[in-house]
């Protein structure tokens, strides 16, 4: 019976490495809070630092929703400030209720704590210790209070085989210390794998691989949070009490250092402090120790996060399967950047799933950015590290169990609890089963009701169907294991003779922003192909009309696709700009007005602009793309390979257009008065695939100018939480090997069938490539229609005189909500904010406003009508809006400033963010550095890492971060890292900084057999055996020595010698030495040896012979001879009388059994043991019937001693069933184990 005098002796030890000096206030405990909220005030709870999706928000929801958040008092003070309104949830006090479970606490039936008597770590070490065979227990580091961060590996003869030596699996949970049934559902999987063991399957694969469980990250946290009170007046206690911890997230650094661990303030959160893109901007993770989300003081500044990367670095696995909750999502990498996934995503894809066809139902698998991006998490750092294809499933909240309040307080219910287990058991099955072959996943079960794992291709070509010249660029994903990768290409038309290249490809090493993280079993490659496809004498290059044929092979697998060429550049003395009129005159946002437009109305004063100073201009329309090589009309948005690449810069520009969208649509966006719009919010996805290919463009060095009074209102919102959305959606394209049936008829409840949903347009783009931060006036919002615009301080456009913007409703294509009356509205201008209003900005990224509408009073110098970056200039409004002589002065200044023509002798700034100058780093321990460079015309090419003047890597993409593992010889010796920025120019920055590496005790890691041991001496009985011990790694601090008969231990033979007797007469010998430390054991058996007797000595030669004896004596009379043969046999004699009748014979016993049953991992069949037991014989004849409880089949089995029967199920069986089983005339009703 669990006491609360228990209680008190396991809160004692929970807590025992937790310094108590004080206590802190109870109302700043983390409360329960509902609040209903419009998509801007989520932004506003976002920024607070809580994740939208632990709180319940729905990134496809446009009208307001509820949210669930844990905050402080203070905390929802400040949030009640800003226009939130909040309600005070009551976490629920039941009583303890019998529901199943087995939980040592005396609180909860299921639920357990880390560190109490008989919780999670001590069920780690008695499962290893139960499961010799296959699991051992390994100490991967220490918490920040002392306490053992414990794993559990199992495979095959799991103490015996180096750790990492086969393709490992982790399975991981509680980097946040609230989400309990993360913690189940991994230590479950554990208990899961070591009862199946023997299942065929299962064995085969712990031959295999290595499973790993890490059940607790955060051990100080999640004990944390069985608790109440801070300080002095912490104590065990269970749901619903007062001053509760249950809601504690974080680790329990001091933040404030005031001695008490985990009151208001402290903790940082593990999953955004691992060194990938750490602090990269303020919305991945948060600078301020009272964030939910923040990020710590250092890259892996947690001891636990610490602990773990070594321990990646040991095992590197193959997946990654990091439990969280509570939203019912499968995220996938990246988390750092939107809308562009990892380039193994098409196996993340294959095994999580997409909309209605989701590897855990009902979750929704997604890239894990979709809504909000990361910096410094779990899955995306092993990825980066080791190539580990990772999965952040959120589960289950506590709504989807029938419970109220916060979604993290999930029902302590064993029922409730076992069914998220079991929904996500395939998925786990599923990774397991593919760890030996990652790149062609597969199904553990072929059950087709479960999620089926879903074929990848082997080669993805990134196509384009129009080219604007050459050289082209041409690239693929391809998998690696097809090997080297050629391109095969022919051009052929107008421009001459047909002529064909074959090149092979080369590896992409990244832009400037982000591609420098190649994939693992997926790689992303290029080739160029000429310009000239024939001689300098006789050239061939491509002209107007040519088309190119394009054939991707690798492995003897191959992928086609054909582009035409639209234009070519015709003065190679000039730089050359793009115009992209992308008015959308033939969509229907607001153009609904008949005849509105059948050609862009704009363009033509775009193109003289930009001639009148001095550039050659192309255009491309998006309404009236260029044809393809088919001869029809191309896909209507650029691409950065084929159309943006051939271009010095690009003027994007929108024209009337409030929003793309398709012609199709019937329900368009129009404004309804001069500040409110309605209408549809899906864009059209060719405008949405546009602004991706723009990105890729600038990531490789492009420059761009947008303008349009509308252009913002896309992809920019008005919202200054950095997390907010542009309030408007798009549709992806279908993924490759998914079942979409015709007119969204994918659901949910149809297995195997998928359908599209709309995803959120994310603001990211415009806040980190453009700088703008969100939309701070214009249409749907104020108006600035009667100012002027002048320049703002001494940037692009000092000294161009104040001048006005055509904002006269004229023309504008508005009209009423039938669409059939004109309701102009005026032009009005948007005022955009710039990021640095909001938030702290990257040197990088730096942006500044740089005209501005000038009123009375003068705005706020937040933002302004046009903002730059030094790849970018965003108007506030259309060039058309301004009369030819500025517009020429403003296009003239911008494309000046961005294509600037003076030669380029400027060196890139930069220095060191970390670490520190003369920091101290443990010799165990990598050295984590980052270079916070930028040039003055944003062109960085490179960045070459050094140490001790040895070049270790170089990276393409920013932030410029690396690592190096110090050697064992340098120890105790400084490092300088010297990092060396080059920018496009060839000039080159060099920054230094020293590093001193101080000796770090290692971590104790448990022996490990170095040679197997070998027997020396003559196996016979007599002799003496003696074993040689192999050797053990990780320095043990004791050996005993085992020896065996036929695999038996042989009691009292523990020397290292051993004399054989003649119990060992014919059996086999071997000798078994076991190693231990305090990190645990191994052992290592020599081989055996058949025992015979002891042998006589050898035969001598033969003497010669002796002399011949005297006569012997009258031998004895013989014996008398055989008797003859018998005679023929007489007549038959009379048949006597009946003798009396014997007694009849004692019924025979049914012998005595054992019967044991399992339910196979598939859930298809039950596998019966019985066995004769005591008195029985050992051989005892056993015969008999079997069936599953309920069933009509019934089989029959017989055999000696030990039977095994098994029985197939027509369909999986979710539990284990019972059987019953007859021996002779007696019936036996088992329960079978899962």
């Amino acid at each position: 019976m669990r006491t609360r005098a228990f209680a008190a002796s396991v809160a004692a030890l929970l807590l025992s490495a937790s310094p108590a000096l004080a206590s802190s206030p109870a109302d700043e405990k983390l409360q329960p809070y509902e609040a209903t909220v419009s998509r801007a005030e989520a932004g506003i709870v976002a920024d607070s630092g809580i994740e939208l999706d632990h709180a319940g928000f729905k990134a496809g929801v446009l009208g307001e929703q509820k949210l669930e958040i844990a905050i402080t008092k203070s905390q929802a003070a400040a949030l009640e400030a800003q226009g939130i309104a909040l309600t005070e949830q009551v976490l629920d006090k039941p009583g303890v209720v019998a529901t199943g479970g087995d939980s040592p606490n005396p609180y909860y039936d299921v639920f357990r704590s880390y560190s109490e008597p008989g919780g999670i770590a001590d069920e780690l070490r008695a499962q290893a210790a139960a499961n010799r065979d296959v699991a051992k227990v390994v100490e991967i580091g220490k918490s920040l209070l002392g306490k053992p961060i414990l794993a559990i590996k199992i495979t095959d003869n799991a103490r015996n085989v180096a750790d990492g030596s086969r393709p490992a699996v982790l399975f991981g949970a509680i980097n946040h210390a609230r989400e309990w049934i993360a913690a189940e559902v991994a230590r479950r999987e554990a208990k899961w794998f070591l009862q199946h063991k023997n299942d065929p399957r299962v064995a085969e694969l712990l031959k295999t691989t290595e499973i790993w469980v890490l059940p607790v990250f955060n051990p100080d946290g999640y004990d944390y949070t069985f608790t109440c009170g801070t300080g002095a007046t912490v104590a065990l206690c269970g749901p619903g009490a007062a001053n509760s911890n249950r809601l504690w997230r974080k680790t329990l650094r001091d933040n404030n250092n005031d001695g008490i661990f985990g009151n208001a303030g402290d903790g940082v959160d593990p999953n955004r402090n691992f060194p990938e893109q750490w602090a990269l901007d303020n919305e991945g993770s948060n600078p301020s120790p009272s964030a939910e989300d923040y990020r710590g003081p250092y890259a892996n500044s947690e001891p636990e996060n610490a602990a773990y990367d070594r321990f990646l670095k040991k095992i590197k696995p193959v997946y990654n399967l990091n439990y969280h909750s509570a939203a019912q999502l499968l995220n996938a990498s990246f988390g750092f950047i939107t809308n562009r996934p990892s380039d193994d995503d098409t196996l993340s894809r294959a095994i999580s799933g997409t909309d209605g066809d989701a590897a855990v139902d009902p979750y929704t698998p997604q890239q894990a950015s979709e809504l909000y991006v990361t910096h410094g998490e779990t899955v995306d750092w092993a990825y980066f590290q080791h190539g580990t294809i990772g999965f952040t499933p959120e589960l289950d909240t506590a709504a989807t169990a029938g419970a109220s309040g916060s979604s993290f307080v999930f029902p302590d219910d064993e029922t409730k609890v076992r069914a998220v287990f079991d929904k996500n058991l395939d998925l786990a099955l599923n990774l397991v089963n593919s760890a030996t072959h990652v790149d062609r996943p597969s199904n553990f079960t072929q059950d087709p009701a479960e999620y089926q794992v879903k074929p990848t291709v082997d080669i993805q070509p990134t196509k384009f169907d129009v080219s604007y010249g050459g050289p082209q660029i041409v690239e693929a994903i391809v998998r690696r294991s097809l090997g080297n990768v050629d391109v095969s290409a022919t051009i052929s038309g107008p421009g001459g003779t047909s002529r064909s290249q074959l090149l092979r490809a080369t590896p992409y090493l990244g832009g400037e922003r982000y591609g420098d993280v190649p994939g693992a079993y997926f790689q992303r490659v290029r080739v160029t192909l000429p310009e000239n496809w024939n001689t300098a004498a006789a050239p061939r290059v491509p002209t107007v009309g040519d088309t190119v044929a394009v054939t991707v092979r690798a492995g003897g697998q191959q992928q086609r696709f054909s582009y035409r060429i639209a234009s070519t550049q015709q003065d190679k003395t000039k730089q050359r700009v793009l115009v992209v009129a992308a008015e959308d005159y033939t969509g229907t946002s607001p153009n609904r007005k008949a005849g509105y437009a059948t050609a862009p109305r704009y363009l033509q004063q775009h193109v003289d602009a930009l001639k009148a100073a001095g550039y050659e201009v192309d255009t491309f329309n998006t309404d009236a793309p260029p044809l393809n090589a088919v001869g029809v009309p191309g896909q209507r948005n650029p691409t950065f390979l084929g159309v943006f690449s051939h271009f010095d810069a690009v003027d994007y520009y929108t024209g009337d257009d409030y929003v793309p969208q398709e012609p199709a649509e019937t329900n368009p966006r129009y404004l309804s008065t001069a500040t409110a719009f309605t209408g549809s919010n899906v864009v059209a996805s060719w405008a949405v695939k546009g602004w991706f290919e723009l990105r890729d463009y600038l990531n490789e060095g492009g420059k761009a100018v947008l303008d349009g009074r509308n252009v913002n209102t896309t992809f920019a919102s008005t919202s200054t939480s950095l997390t907010a959305y542009s309030s408007f959606q798009f549709y992806a394209d279908p993924l490759y090997g998914f079942n979409y049936p015709p007119n969204g008829g994918g659901d949910d409840d149809r297995p195997g069938t998928a359908y599209l949903r709309p995803h959120d347009v994310n603001n990211d783009i415009e806040q980190y490539f453009f700088g703008v931060g969100s939309r701070a006036g214009g249409y749907g919002s104020t108006t600035y229609n009667a100012a002027a615009v002048g320049p703002v301080g001494s940037g692009i456009f000092a000294g161009v005189a104040p001048f006005t913007v055509d904002t006269a409703a004229g023309d504008d294509p508005n009209t009423d909500a039938a669409g059939t009356t004109a309701v102009p509205r005026a032009k009005s201008v948007t005022r955009l904010r710039t990021l640095s209003s909001i938030t702290s900005q990257q040197p990088l990224r730096q942006e500044r406003a740089e005209l501005d509408v000038q009123t009375t009073p003068a705005q706020a110098s937040n933002g302004g009508v046009a903002v730059s970056t030094r790849d970018t200039i965003t108007f506030g409004f259309g060039l058309e809006q301004v009369d030819q002589a500025t517009r020429e002065t403003l296009v003239a200044r911008a494309f000046g400033y961005l294509l600037p023509t003076a030669a380029d002798t400027t060196a890139p700034v930069g220095d060191f963010t970390y670490p520190a100058a003369n920091a101290s780093i443990g010799s165990n321990s990598p050295v984590d550095a980052e270079v916070q460079g930028y040039d003055e015309r944003g062109d960085i090419k490179e960045a070459r890492y050094y140490v001790n003047g040895t070049l270790i890597t170089t990276d393409k993409s920013f932030p410029f971060q690396f690592r190096y593992w110090p050697t064992a010889a340098q120890s105790n010796t400084t490092l300088t890292l010297k990092a060396e920025l080059e920018d496009k120019a060839g000039n080159v920055k060099a920054v230094e900084r020293p590093v001193r590496i101080v000796a770090e005790t290692r971590l104790v890691e448990a022996p490990l057999p170095a040679n197997p041991p070998t027997l020396t001496g003559s196996p016979t009985v007599g002799s003496a055996l003696t074993v040689v011990n192999g050797g053990f790694l990780n320095n043990p601090a004791s050996t005993t020595v085992e020896w065996l008969r036929d695999g038996d231990v042989i009691a009292g033979a523990s020397q290292s010698s051993y004399t054989l007797t003649t119990s060992d007469l014919g059996h086999l010998v071997s000798a078994r030495i076991i190693a231990a430390n305090t990190a645990g054991d191994a052992d290592a058996t020599t081989k055996g040896l058949y025992v015979s007797a002891a042998s006589s000595g050898a035969t001598g030669p033969q003497g010669p012979a002796g002399p011949t004896g005297p006569t012997g004596p009258t031998g004895a009379t013989g014996a008398t001879g055989a008797t003859g043969a018998t005679g023929p046999a007489g007549p038959i004699g009379a048949t006597g009388p009946a003798g009396p009748k014997g007694d009849k014979g004692e019924k025979g016993d049914t012998p005595n059994v054992r019967v044991t049953c399992d339910l196979s991992s598939d859930g298809r069949s039950i596998v019966c043991t019985i066995t004769a037991v005591s008195p029985a014989s050992s051989s005892a004849k056993l015969s008999g019937t079997a069936k599953i409880s309920g069933a009509k089949t019934t089989k029959r089995w017989s055999g000696k001693g030990r039977v095994k029967v098994t029985l197939k199920s027509t369909k999986r069986l979710k539990k284990a069933p019972k059987v019953v089983i007859r021996v002779g005339k007696t019936a036996k009703t088992v329960q079978a184990k899962r």
